[in-house]
This record gives C-alpha cells, structure tokens and sequence, in this order.
C-alpha cells in the first residue's frame, strides 16, 4: 500500500519582544532528498536458527536532530520486525532496533532557528544471509523545513540586528 503524503505550510505570527524588536520565524530552505540505510542483523543465541524468512517489516522515526549555520543531522531509528520459520516448523519473530543518522547541508539560512523533520520510507528489501544473518536494505525520503531566525528592528528600514 503506497504511502499518503501531506504537506502543510505552517503560519507563524511575528511575537513582540519589546515596542521596536520584532521576532519572527519563517521558512528559509526546504530539504527533500532520498537516502539509503543498510543493517546485518544477527540473530541471538537463544533463539532458533532461521529456515524460511516469512517477513520483514521495517518502520523508521526521527529521534533527534543537530542543527548548526551550515548543515543538520538527523539521529533515527529503525525498528525490525523479523518473522520467520525456525528448523523445526514453528513461526517465530524477533524485533531489531538500529540507529541511523544523515548529514544534510544548509545553504540559504545563516541563523537557523529550529527544523520540522519528517522521514518516510520508500521501499525495504531483506534477504536471509545465512541461518543467523540476514541483510536489510531500506530507502527513506527526509522532508525538513529550516526556520531561521528573523529580527528586525523598527526604524532602521527593517535590516537584519
């Protein structure tokens, strides 16, 4: 089932500081660009050896991101779920969780303030290695909205402090 995308413009309204500071966040660069994670998985010792990989679903999230005047990192997860047939017959499963983390430049903000960060999952593939290994293959698009900082003070014809 494909993914639904919605996308929104937040508004922001300026806040008055003090009678001639103006502060104010808006968008200044939007980031859409696909990338590519991959793991090994290795199954513990006290689970049974893999015969037949029945399914491997693979969710991703944003847990935190690093935003500095020249580039942001996003830190994520991905939570694995692994079922599979064991030697004997019976339907077993285990879930993974593996970090991941991207580098994305900036290059229209000086001052960034925050960012909106959303990853989707394109596609996953896996593939069993051996009875205690298997490979998965994951593609995600990142969309991140940088807001910068935008201060401005009356009277000297709205130039940057």
């Amino acid at each position: 089932m494909p993914c639904r995308e919605t996308t929104y413009s937040p508004i922001i309204e300026p806040i008055q500081l003090s009678p001639t500071l103006t502060f104010s966040a808006e968008t200044r660069e939007r980031i859409n660009e696909s990338f590519d994670v991959d793991f090994q998985l290795n199954l513990p010792q006290y689970l049974d050896d893999i015969d037949t990989l029945v399914k491997c679903c693979v969710k991703n999230v944003v847990a935190d991101y690093d935003l500095s005047s020249s580039s942001i990192i996003i830190y994520g997860k991905s939570i694995i779920t692994v079922m599979y047939k064991a030697s004997d017959g019976s339907t077993l499963s285990n879930i993974f969780e593996e970090e991941f983390s991207k580098t994305f430049d900036i290059t229209s903000c000086d001052y960034p303030d925050f960012a909106e960060v959303n990853v989707f999952t394109a596609y996953s593939n896996s593939r069993l290695v051996n009875q205690r290994r298997i490979d998965v293959h994951t593609a995600l698009n990142a969309q991140i909205n940088v807001f910068c900082e935008d201060v401005r003070k009356e009277g000297l014809d709205n130039r940057f402090v």
